[in-house]
């Protein structure tokens, strides 16, 4: 089974497509409906998939500096590509249209300050490969 490793990933958002930087970790979830239904009499459901949603989240450590966290506030709709490989060649990617949903900053005593985004789909998630 081939493996990635995660540092590896970048995420690159905003009209410029700015590299996210300090990334720390992030999720994307896809989802689909389940439509049920059967008849009287009938002793199984049929089921089958609806519409498809999408949404995530991602952690950075905060960089007043960073041009990608700049370009991200809660209530923006942005363009986002994920790249869970990297960049090279043939590396698979995810892009659509985001809405912000939330932008917390968190600190701890002992640790660096962080920067979360999270974030709902907007429309369709399309996949594809670098060349």
């Amino acid at each position: 089974m081939a493996t990635i490793h995660g540092s590896d990933g970048v995420i690159k958002v905003g009209s410029g497509f700015a590299a996210l930087g300090q990334i720390q970790n992030w999720s994307l979830d896809v989802k689909a409906d389940v439509l049920e239904g059967y008849s009287m009499g009938e002793a199984w459901k049929s089921s089958k998939s609806g519409v498809r949603s999408w949404s995530g989240s991602v952690e950075c450590y905060f960089d007043a500096a960073d041009a990608g966290q700049g370009e991200i506030t809660a209530g923006d709709t942005v363009s986002v590509n994920f790249y869970p490989a990297g960049e090279g060649a043939g590396s698979k990617y995810y892009s659509g249209t985001v809405v912000v949903t939330g932008a917390p900053v968190s600190a701890e005593k002992d640790g660096f300050v962080l920067q979360s985004f999270m974030f709902k789909g907007s429309g369709e998630l399309s996949t594809g490969a670098l060349s």
